[in-house]
Parts: structure tokens; sequence; C-alpha cells
């Protein structure tokens, strides 16, 4: 049972602790989107940021691992899904 321990605390933490910070990741995700979306071939729908996860789009050809690095760079947790299609969580996390 100490492994279910192990596996349920996060989650409490994040219950009990975390509530606190959802506005504030929510915001942080909105204002990379609203960014992100002045960028010539990134294309977001900015009223389906409704967490802290932002997803886009390209339109054009763009150097995904530059973006990525650049992300990475200022501290943006992100993800490529190898497509066209991107995410990124966790909006400005420090």
């Amino acid at each position: 049972m100490r492994q279910v321990g192990v596996l349920a605390a996060p989650g409490l933490l994040a219950l009990n602790a975390m509530t606190e910070r959802l506005a504030d990741d929510h915001r942080h995700a909105k204002l990379l989107a609203a960014q992100l979306a002045k960028i010539d071939g990134i294309v977001i729908d900015l009223d389906s940021v409704q967490i802290n996860m932002v997803w886009f789009n390209f339109s054009r050809e763009i150097d995904v691992d530059k973006l990525m690095q650049s992300l990475a760079n200022a501290n943006i947790k992100s993800q490529s899904t190898g497509a066209r299609r991107n995410a990124l969580g966790d909006a400005l996390a420090y």
C-alpha cells in the first residue's frame, strides 16, 4: 500500500495547496497564446485557451526544433507532436 500513497501524494498536494495557482497559470497561458499569435506562421484560437495549456497550428513551414529551443530558453515547457499541431503546457512555468 505504500506505493498507493506515493501515487496519491502529488494529487493531494495539487488539490489542497496548488489550486490558488490555477488562476495564475491560466492567465499566463492566455498571455503566451496572445504573444504566439503575433508570430507569422502560428495559428491559435485564442478563445480555446481555457486551461494552462496552449494548442496551436502552423500555417507554414517553421523550424520546429528552433522554436522548441527558444521556448525552452525562455523557461516555457513545450512539446512538439511532430505534426503541425503542438502544445505548450504550464505556460511560463518557473
